[in-house]
């Protein structure tokens, strides 16, 4: 009798990547976050549009974060296996 279940070997470096460039991104935001209410010149700098204050910069670097650390398995493919 055969075993029903198929075990392949499935790439995990874009899944991880996902997951790290997420972390990464919400680390980044949080970091921003709390310099920004801590320190004026940061504040200040991240302010890019006068409406919505230093969300802007805080919400565009950590977002922006996030692109290019999950394409890193796509720009380092490294060894496959």
């Amino acid at each position: 009798m055969t075993d029903p279940t198929i075990h392949e070997d499935l790439p995990n470096g874009p899944v991880a990547a996902a997951l790290i460039a997420g972390g990464l991104g919400a680390a980044a935001f949080g970091l921003l976050t709390t310099l920004s209410e801590a320190c004026k010149p940061v504040n200040d700098a991240l302010n890019w549009w006068k409406p919505a204050g230093a969300l802007t910069g805080k919400a565009l670097l950590g977002g922006g974060l996030f692109p290019f650390v999950a394409a890193a398995p796509f720009r380092f493919p490294g060894e496959e296996r």
